[in-house]
């Protein structure tokens, strides 16, 4: 799509205002958690971050139908309609959040550098934000570019391989491939509702069937892991709607570990009596935060470099696949994982009355 030049400044600061907004998100992570963490037991800790993920799967799908019946483009110009909403919705929310809810701050509170929130850090800790990083490699590329991916694979929206036609001209041509990349980009929104709306589902089932405790969160990551590689590797060698379908599921799975495991794991760690004191929970906070920014930077760097080369989807389940299969190895390998499920604890149990009736 055709950005005309009257709006280059305002393309540059819509972006710019993408990334301050993104950030302004990631940094509200880490006093939102670490209140949380402080103000909640573990019982209440569970329910609030389901909710929180049924709350994101919700504005999810408000999101993705107005993608899918608002234009994207007209005339090859980009239609900004679906992002003014966006900013006007995420504005009423925030002014009626500072409005509604009364904050008391602490009277003293200590100080630390920027540099102290990266010193001593546990290598438990450092394992498991790898781990999460690696995770989160495997999904953000498709919150970019789900609809392009879908669009160049199921409506050959690429530029390239329509130019290939030497019997068109350029404006044929764009006008073709904005076409195809608005129809493929509008269904696209339609079948990525399954991400919020997995989301939603994923989170009540998750908090009502007790699953973490249950199956535990080693198994429950697992299943995730398994679960995106092998709807990735099926993406690879079918091109099918179903196959985006259960890519959207995955990611849904995956957001919903995402916003809990992380912190659950913290509280985990920082019971250990081995976990230095002198770390604060906003410090650590601050490291699961910047763990997921480094990715998604890094991430976006790299992709942007790659994609110019070749179909954006040539690169972006790949890239996914390998990540999700790493995230795996490393869970496998070097992630401590805390407590026992209850079928582990009920399993080890029955060996240990087993044991000393044989010996009886």
């Amino acid at each position: 799509m055709k950005i005309s030049g009257e709006k280059t400044t305002g393309a540059i600061l819509l972006y710019a205002s993408f990334f301050v907004y993104d950030l302004f998100l990631w940094t509200l992570q880490v006093p939102m958690y670490s209140f949380l963490m402080e103000s909640f037991n573990e019982k209440e800790q569970a329910q609030v971050m389901q909710m929180v993920a049924f709350i994101c799967g919700f504005a999810g799908i408000v999101g993705y139908v107005l993608c899918a019946i608002l234009p994207i483009s007209s005339n090859g110009v980009l239609q900004l309609d679906i992002f003014f909403i966006s900013v006007a919705v995420f504005l009423v929310g925030a002014v009626l959040n500072l409005f509604s809810v009364k904050e008391e701050p602490k009277k003293e509170e200590t100080q630390t550098s920027v540099f102290s929130v990266f010193q001593n850090i546990p290598a438990k800790l450092l394992k498991m934000c790898l781990l999460f990083l690696l995770i989160f490699s495997a999904c953000f590329p498709f919150y970019i570019f789900f609809t392009t991916c879908f669009a160049e694979s199921m409506f050959d929206a690429h530029r390239p391989t329509i130019a290939a036609n030497e019997n068109l001209t350029e404006e044929e041509i764009e006008k073709i491939f904005t076409d195809r990349l608005t129809d493929g980009s509008q269904k696209a929104s339609l079948i990525f509702i399954a991400f919020p709306a997995g989301v939603m589902i994923i989170s009540l089932v998750m908090e009502k069937g007790k699953i973490f405790r249950r199956f535990g969160i080693k198994n429950t990551i697992f299943s995730m892991l398994i679960f995106m590689i092998g709807t990735l590797t099926f993406n690879i060698f079918f091109k099918t709607t179903i196959g985006f379908f259960l890519i959207a599921l995955g990611i849904a799975f995956s957001m919903v570990i995402q916003i809990s495991v992380p912190y659950m794991l913290l509280n985990i760690y920082r019971e250990d009596p081995k976990y230095p004191k002198s770390r604060g929970l906003s410090s650590d906070n601050s490291i699961i935060s910047c763990t997921f920014s480094i990715a998604q930077a890094v991430g976006s760097l790299l992709l942007s470099l790659l994609i110019k080369k070749t179909e954006t989807t040539t690169v972006i389940i790949p890239w996914c696949l390998v990540s999700a299969i790493l995230a795996t190895v490393l869970a496998l390998t070097s992630i401590d994982f805390g407590k026992q499920s209850q079928q582990e604890e009920e399993k080890n149990s029955r060996k240990a009355i087993d044991n000393r009736t044989e010996k009886l």
